[in-house]
């Protein structure tokens, strides 16, 4: 069976940027058109970005030919059933002028606390067609998306203190709505970077530690690497984590990323990954899932799609934050996060902003990374939060929304 999708591709995106004296306004419009073509159990992606039809068309069939002198050895088994028909709407179109008062605020706001920035608005819209040759099917999607970067700094006892956050919604008032926070975030965190010293290298090893505020995500967004249907290495299904854990991938969530189909198509519908602990799926396209299993996380409409999450969702337990500095007496604090990533069977996370809590004490420090072993992970959780925390953040090019409450864990620390 031969599949083709036509997909047309339409985005528009603004940015309008303050740094330091700087107005920058930029706009950019882009025009895709492609086709995705399953025969012979292989995958043939077709684009073009340019404008003229005629000249597609012909560049199409030129695509068509040349590959049928490719010979690839690998075969592909694409999901022949379930294609969304429809069109759907996510978010609100504000405009950009909303967009540019808020860009105003923020960036008065922090030069009024004494701190220089620059600060970034985004405005994205984006609609896709597909039209699926086989059965004469249509699936379109219009997407919204303001975003907001903040990069402020100020120079303190000859030390540069700096911070950054991204906030992003599919409507103008959500985005304001997340403003006030941030920028709240960023003055607790210059406070708490003027304030840390290293901790001192007799403390390196093991350490209860704390992922909260940006950081509670974080975790859950590394083992969900683990959960992907394409990955050689993968959590076995029956995998048992020691910890009531229940993580979930919901499309139809309140967050910014909601979506009634995927990049190949696939109805939306909530997956959960891990449930009461238990690993019982994992993410899918439609060339991963195998007897039994569904597609529906496909990311990438111009390459062969990779399963990668929307929407991240993981349960909140029954501990208060408080409760978990007491019951671990001694512990690490992660508030924020420079840079988190899989490395040698290590979870390995960065830390941006941390306090040490210890002796009925607890004081803003800097260390070096924290390693959370992977043959151990059904081991290293010990409880969650009531209390829930969000992030908005990409993850190859892709955005992605993830809530998680605060998580208590084992790790070592190097300072």
């Amino acid at each position: 069976m031969e599949f083709i999708d036509e997909i047309k591709y339409r985005e528009e995106i603004y940015e309008v940027s303050l740094r330091n004296g700087s107005i920058e306004i930029n706009n950019a419009r882009n025009n895709i058109q492609g086709q995705r073509i399953i025969n012979d159990n292989n995958i043939l992606v077709i684009v073009s970005s340019s404008s003229d039809p005629e000249y597609c068309k012909q560049y199409m069939s030129w695509a068509r030919g040349i590959s049928k002198k490719i010979k690839v050895q690998e075969r592909i088994k694409w999901f022949h059933k379930e294609y969304y028909k429809g069109s759907v709407t996510i978010g609100s179109d504000d405009g950009i002028e909303p967009l540019i008062d808020l860009v105003k605020h923020a960036y008065k706001e922090l030069l009024d606390k004494g701190l220089k920035s620059e600060v970034i608005g985004v405005f994205k819209k984006i609609h896709r067609e597909h039209k699926i040759i086989i059965d004469n099917g249509e699936a379109i999607e219009d997407r919204i998306l303001y975003e907001l970067y903040i990069y402020p700094y100020t120079i303190y006892y000859g030390r540069l203190l700096s911070s950054s956050k991204l906030i992003g919604d599919n409507n103008i008032e959500g985005l304001y709505n997340k403003l006030d926070k941030a920028l709240d975030d960023i003055y607790r965190e210059i406070m708490l970077k003027s304030r840390s010293k290293r901790l001192n290298p007799a403390y390196t090893g093991k350490w209860y530690v704390i992922l909260t505020k940006e950081s509670a995500p974080v975790i859950y967004h590394e083992i969900i690497h683990l959960l992907q249907g394409d990955e050689p290495i993968k959590l076995p299904i029956g995998y048992r984590f020691e910890a009531d854990i229940t993580i979930i991938e919901d499309p139809f969530y309140r967050g910014p990323l909601q979506r009634l189909f995927d990049d190949e198509v696939y109805p939306a519908w909530k997956r959960t990954l891990v449930e009461k602990g238990l690993v019982i799926d994992y993410l899918h396209t439609r060339t991963t899932v195998y007897e039994g299993a569904r597609p529906g996380n496909a990311r990438g409409l111009f390459t062969r799609s990779k399963p990668l999450h929307y929407q991240l969702i993981i349960k909140p337990g029954d501990w208060s934050i408080e409760e978990m500095i007491i019951e671990s007496r001694r512990s690490i604090i992660v508030e924020s996060i420079a840079e988190a990533h899989i490395h040698n069977r290590y979870i390995r996370v960065i830390p941006e902003i941390c306090l040490v809590s210890k002796r009925d004490r607890v004081e803003p420090v800097a260390l070096g990374e924290i390693l959370i072993p992977i043959e151990k992970l059904n081991q290293i959780f010990i409880g969650t939060s009531k209390s829930i925390f969000s992030r908005y953040t990409f993850e190859k090019r892709f955005e992605v929304y993830e809530e998680a409450p605060a998580t208590l864990v084992y790790g070592r620390v190097l300072v």
